[in-house]
């Protein structure tokens, strides 16, 4: 069983499932249509506000009043229109399928952060209600997040049920890390987040989110019976490389390895192109610049990929800062 890269895609399904929901809205004039929506749309605030950008689907945990509400309105598909203005954002804008960006003075800032902690906490009494070994934990810091699971409840017929564990423990990932960007104003920051086996405390997988999926199957969970699972045997055969960002070009990101491995050490430039079915799969960074250094998980084989130019293209399994990665050594 295959479980990659699933389940930081489950809540937007969730979500997604719902947002055909109401009423027909009366046919207007195509002028006056954009004047009323022009008048409805809130202007920014003068005052001193700073911005923060979220995935998209964390537009509906925003100020929730609890968690049970979040899944009473995730079970029956009621999403309302957010206000423009509340006690834990001046301003938002949602850009469909995109982001949810936010503008909040200090004081609605702490708000928030208050609130998403409230409802990690409520979201942790209700994952360990049924059983004590279920248990979710957090870095005071936000810094990681570490969850007790099972593998059958990442099985197909279990991964989307709204009160399944699968769907709570991405919600309390959301929780954490809109924390940790809040509380570092980092707006890359990731989180470590570990599943362990409910029974053995041992671990299954780990990632660094977003930059990371958490990625097991059955293997790993047997292993996680007696040991810790450090990589997932779905990553054998891969190698992780050094590589510094060479060049920008539209769609086309161009890498120079900075160390030498078994994989394409006679390629002085790599590049991955971001309109391929490929680059897909994996979390690319919004910030890459040139210069800067990631690590990139690959398999040492060559991506089928016309885009009219001689360097090597390549499809990576991962791809992350690496200046994150040595944070999360030290």
């Amino acid at each position: 069983m295959k479980l990659k890269k699933l389940i930081p895609c489950l809540l937007a399904v969730l979500i997604l499932t719902g947002c055909q929901k109401g009423e027909t809205p009366v046919a207007q004039e195509p002028e006056a249509a954009a004047q009323e929506q022009e008048a409805e749309k809130p202007t920014v605030p003068k005052e001193e506000l700073s911005k923060y950008v979220f995935p998209y689907e964390d537009r509906w945990i925003l100020g929730q009043s609890s968690y049970e509400q979040l899944l009473s309105d995730i079970e029956h598909q009621d999403y309302k229109p957010l206000p423009p203005i509340n006690d834990f954002y001046s301003y938002i804008e949602c850009e469909e399928h995109k982001n949810t960006t936010i503008w909040v003075s200090e004081e609605q800032k702490q708000a928030l952060i208050a609130n998403n902690l409230k409802l990690a906490k409520e979201l942790a009494e209700f994952y360990s209600s049924t059983e004590d070994i279920f248990t979710v934990e957090w870095a005071d810091d936000y810094s990681s997040v570490t969850e007790r699971v099972r593998m059958e409840d990442f099985y197909p017929d279990n991964i989307m049920k709204i009160y399944g564990r699968a769907g709570q423990c991405l919600l309390l990932e959301q929780f954490i890390r809109m924390n940790r960007v809040l509380s570092t104003d980092d707006q890359f920051a990731p989180i470590y987040v570990t599943y362990k086996n409910a029974n053995s405390g041992y671990i299954i997988a780990s990632s660094l989110m977003p930059y990371e999926g958490i990625v097991f199957n059955e293997k790993d969970y047997e292993l996680s019976k007696t040991q810790d699972v450090l990589i997932t045997s779905e990553y054998e055969g891969l190698e992780e490389i050094k590589m510094a960002v060479k060049k920008i070009d539209g769609n086309k990101i161009i890498f120079t390895p900075q160390e030498s491995g078994s994989f394409y050490a006679e390629d002085d430039s790599l590049c991955i192109c971001l309109d391929t079915v490929y680059a897909d799969s994996v979390a690319f960074p919004d910030n890459i610049k040139v210069g800067d250094i990631y690590v990139l998980r690959v398999d040492g084989n060559y991506a089928i990929h016309d885009d009219g130019d001689d360097i090597p293209d390549i499809a990576p399994e991962t791809i992350v800062p690496l200046k994150y990665l040595e944070e999360r050594a030290k």
